[in-house]
């Protein structure tokens, strides 16, 4: 059995994939196994996995009909055999130390979950988790060390965590295949929540590399970004209330703001790209009524969230789904 396995989420990532699975192989710790899912990909990827699969008996892949990244990683987890799991992004890379460096802090502290932070490629910008770092006996304590779960995307990104694979299978903690967009946080909250025991590092060996093509960044309209960003809003509410998380830190507040100021022009950006005039009325009153968006405008109340006064007096128009002036404006724009 290998001490940790590396899942690897495949999809049409060709341009990217040598990289990132020769930063596999270049790793200076060896005690370990690939797991990549092919998610049934239409460019030269699963060529460049078998390829690799050749070189190295580490390195496994597993084919099937595209199933989403959430059904993907959830593959590997069930075929993965380690003690420890770990992810990586098949358009990321690491640097070499990255699993000798994990496995030291393993070896002096016996630990649940790891939470690392990683770095910005090109820019090679440093991120660095802004919670409690060091050994942390449960996670109201981790909570308790921030004001901001949500925005400071410190819970954020799968491939910052190195799990232990018993916690995962004792607790039945998988990836929301229902959701499209936000599954990394949802899965990672329940991770720390069922571990004994957490570690955060400041480790930035991690490359995450801007992809313009993804669909976070993808300015194509998504017909489904509706109904992804309200369901996986609901599930973080869910966990708030089943683990008490409001009691620690302001969470239910923070998912609020967030919500309006990111998740709201999110949804009026793919409105845009959707390019349909004649629905934008209705369209838009579809948006404003998500209950995600309502419930952000309860919490939130008359509080003032935003840097000036024309952003308030939008957000009193989006509060009262006042579409008709919503919409001449969006027009005269």
């Amino acid at each position: 059995m290998p001490f940790l396995s590396i899942i690897v989420p495949v999809y049409n990532v060709e341009s990217y994939l040598h990289d990132s699975l020769n930063s596999l192989l270049n790793q200076t710790f060896p005690d370990y196994e690939v797991i990549c899912v092919n998610d049934g990909s239409t460019d030269n990827s699963l060529n460049i996995l078998e390829e690799f699969s050749k070189k190295d008996t580490r390195i496994k892949v597993i084919s099937q009909e595209n199933k989403g990244l959430s059904a993907t990683r959830n593959i590997g987890i069930r075929n993965s055999t380690g003690k420890y799991i770990s992810f990586l992004d098949s358009d990321d890379f690491l640097k070499p130390d990255t699993y000798a460096k994990i496995y030291s802090v393993i070896l002096e502290n016996d630990v649940d979950t790891i939470i690392s932070g990683y770095e910005l490629y090109p820019e090679k910008r440093q991120v660095v988790p802004q919670i409690k770092s060091g050994y942390i006996d449960n996670y109201k304590e981790l909570f308790s060390s921030t004001l901001k779960v949500q925005s400071s995307n410190d819970f954020c990104f799968s491939w910052r965590f190195i799990i232990k694979r018993e916690l995962l299978i004792k607790n039945n903690i998988y990836f929301n295949e229902l959701v499209r967009l936000g599954e990394d946080m949802i899965f990672n909250i329940e991770v720390i929540c069922n571990s004994s025991t957490i570690y955060v590092t400041s480790f930035t060996d991690y490359c995450y590399r801007y992809n313009p093509d993804s669909l976070m960044h993808s300015k194509q309209y998504k017909p489904f970004l509706n109904q992804s960003i309200d369901l996986f809003c609901k599930i973080k509410y869910d966990q708030i209330y089943k683990y008490k998380l409001d009691n620690f830190t302001p969470y239910s507040f923070d998912l609020a703001k967030y919500t309006l100021l990111i998740y709201l022009p999110m949804l009026r950006n793919n409105l845009d790209a959707k390019k349909n005039l004649e629905t934008y009325q209705n369209d838009l009153l579809e948006i404003l009524s998500l209950s995600c968006i309502r419930k952000a405008f309860k919490i939130i109340g008359w509080k003032n969230i935003y840097y000036n006064y024309k952003e308030y007096l939008l957000y009193t128009l989006y509060k009262f789904r006042l579409v008709r002036i919503l919409t001449i404006a969006h027009k005269i724009h």
